[in-house]
């Protein structure tokens, strides 16, 4: 009886640890050769890695790998930059002979440089960084120069102020010129477009415009704000001496090459976008409520005439600075109608931008419409036109000290 005791849970042990072991056991070692489908070469540095695992390793100089303890029916992934990842099912075979596809669309991604030609990325020698039209319109900027903030690197934008329509400025590497302009050329397909209305101080790429009459400064807008983002494609920035080799001493500050989009054939799309926003001042400076207004630049020390009486015990106070300010609103409306055939397309846009600010009376509005078209004459042969109307304006209080200027107060000349 103790044997046929002792023997049943044996045997129950033994039937519940072989599977556990049989487990264990069954892996395998995959070995083969990557290659690239479009030149049968080996491709070495390939990552192999088992799906879900952190079992992996690389293929040698000859595109060779070798990978133990791969466990059966699992999934190998091969990838490699440049090239399509590709994934392999284990079976029962032990070698795996991958070959890879180039990644067409990031070996054939293209730059636009300059004059409208398309360069490969690879082919360049220097740093050309780009922007989709699609990354400009995410950040819901109505000026596209704002919207280039933090996407690229070494490039500064600084804005003149807060009021509705202000302009921004763009350094590039840092400033040329203390007491210049330092903005870079702004290019729209091929056309130099002037942006150099924004009146710079001595700051590098910061200030506003003076009114020497008056002793105060004045915000100006910046031209290339004008633009309707939804008509950007991309924005190239070319830095330092790759602008100056392309376009001359004028860029010699840097270049922003701007392409618009054109009309894609088939049947017409109408697209059309809104937004909204509400601006609000978020802090004001903490003013004294003890004392009434009292007489400017006439201090006693024993009777603190310069402060005046002091409020009553449930006399109003008023909050004269927090009551100026008001809420700001933002409406912005963008169309666009693209169509055409295969020889033949056309792109039509408009927008629509009305802003009122944080002060009273601080307005801005904004209208744009744009035709623009291609016809394919021949083979090697298309002609490309495009019209645009812009219309923007607004009205923005005087900035700065007063009529006087205060201490410090610079004056120049209209």
């Amino acid at each position: 009886m103790k044997r046929r005791l002792w023997s049943a849970p044996l045997a129950l042990g033994l039937m519940l640890t072989a599977p556990v072991a049989w487990a264990q056991q069954a892996t395998v070692t995959m070995q083969g050769t990557v290659t690239a489908s479009n030149d049968q070469q080996p491709l070495p540095g390939v990552n192999v890695l088992v799906k879900g695992t952190a079992i992996g390793t690389q293929t040698n100089v000859d595109g060779r790998y070798s990978l133990p303890n791969v466990p059966a029916g699992s999934t190998l992934i091969f990838s490699f930059i440049g090239y399509n990842s590709q994934e392999y099912k284990v079976g029962a075979g032990t070698t795996a002979n991958i070959t890879l596809a180039p990644d067409s669309k990031s070996l054939n991604e293209v730059v636009v440089t300059a004059y409208g030609i398309k360069q490969e990325r690879a082919e360049l020698n220097y740093s050309a960084p780009q922007v989709k039209g699609s990354e400009l319109v995410e950040t819901r900027q109505t000026n596209i120069v704002n919207a280039l903030q933090g996407k690229v690197a070494g490039v500064s934008i600084t804005s003149s102020g807060g009021a509705p329509g202000e302009g921004a400025a763009i350094v590039i590497r840092g400033g040329n010129s203390l007491d210049g302009n330092n903005q870079p050329l702004f290019v729209i397909d091929g056309i130099i477009m002037d942006n150099s209305s924004f009146t710079e101080s001595t700051a590098p790429g910061g200030g506003s415009g003076f009114n020497g009459v008056l002793g105060r400064s004045q915000a100006n807008q910046n031209r290339a704000g004008d633009l309707n983002p939804e008509d950007i494609a991309s924005m190239t920035v070319l830095k330092g001496p790759a602008a100056a080799a392309i376009y001359g001493l004028r860029a010699a500050n840097g270049a922003v090459i701007i392409t618009t989009k054109k009309g894609t054939s088939g049947r017409a799309t109408i697209n059309y976008r809104t937004q909204f926003s509400v601006d609000e001042v978020s802090r004001l400076p903490k003013l004294q409520d003890r004392y009434k207004q009292g007489n400017l630049g006439l201090f006693d020390a024993g009777t603190r005439g310069s402060w005046g009486p002091a409020f009553q015990p449930g006399e109003t106070v008023y909050d004269n600075l927090g009551d100026f300010f008001q809420k700001g609103k933002s409406w912005q409306h963008y169309l666009t109608v693209s169509g055409g055939t295969d020889r033949s397309t056309f792109l039509f846009s408009g927008s629509r931008t009305d802003v009122s600010g944080v002060a009273p009376t601080s307005l801005y509005d904004k209208t744009t419409l744009r035709l623009a078209g291609t016809s394919k004459m021949t083979e090697k042969l298309s002609i490309t036109g495009s019209a645009q109307y812009l219309n923007a304006g607004g009205r923005n209080p005087v900035q700065g000290p007063g009529l006087f200027g205060g201490a410090g107060a610079t004056w120049s000349a209209c």
